[in-house]
């Protein structure tokens, strides 16, 4: 669905050029500061997998997002036809709500209650960079990469949504994960950052590939110490 900023952009776009543009030009400056809004999640998975509830719906994901004019007496902004935009969108509902749709306000990443706004900078994410910095110095050091590693994690264990005596608690059964290779394992632990609601994707992915560099740099250094060569 499109949703288009409606008043304050265009007229301020009409106020830069000095007039109000005729009526073909007005079609032009509308789709200058129109555009379709995308889901900034596309992770692997299946967000609606009953046992995982709350996994993809941190941010934003699929689905309408749309934009109501709300009209105001209050001017908040010196252009003319001003109105206030309400965003709305497919998310995360909150404790145990599941998918919703809800008013953007109302949006919270998914995390405890006590821990919901981590005091960083959305870009980029720690976690994805030093995450996948450790996969390339185990890889190297290592000679393979190999990490094989399950975890299983108990129903209704949950710091976000836990079991209660109304409710099943996330996963709603055992779930076990597993890493073949600890670049495999990296990348989970940035997705994982996504699905929380605390970074968007290029603040994961971005930050991964930084990290990549960061671990080659690590090992390389780290082998002159080794054969004797650091200065």
């Amino acid at each position: 669905m499109q949703a288009r900023v409606a008043h304050p952009v265009r007229s301020l776009v009409h106020q830069l050029l000095g007039h109000h543009p005729a009526e073909g030009d007005a079609e032009h400056v509308d789709a200058l500061v129109s555009e379709d809004i995308e889901h900034p999640l596309d992770g692997p998975g299946d967000p609606g997998n009953a046992a995982w509830p709350g996994v993809g719906r941190g941010l934003p994901h699929t689905g309408r997002v749309e934009a109501d004019r709300l009209h105001s007496a209050r001017t908040e902004f010196p252009f003319e036809g001003c109105g206030e935009v309400e965003a709305r969108a497919d998310a995360w509902g909150g404790p145990y709500k599941g998918p919703s749709y809800i008013k953007g306000e109302d949006w919270i990443p998914y995390r405890p209650p006590n821990e919901v706004s981590p005091p960083f900078a959305e870009y980029g994410s720690g976690h994805s960079t030093f995450s996948m910095a450790a996969a390339e110095v185990l890889t190297s050091f290592t000679g393979r990469g190999n990490f094989e590693l399950k975890v299983t994690i108990p129903a209704g264990s949950s710091k976000v949504e836990p079991r209660t005596a109304t409710q099943p608690g996330v996963p709603a059964k055992p779930i076990t994960l597993s890493w073949t290779n600890f670049q495999y394992a990296a990348e989970q632990a940035g997705l994982s950052r996504q699905y929380g609601g605390v970074h968007f994707e290029h603040g994961d992915k971005d930050a991964r590939a930084c990290g990549a560099k960061v671990g080659d740099n690590a090992w390389a250094k780290a082998l002159t110490y080794f054969n004797g060569t650091a200065t």
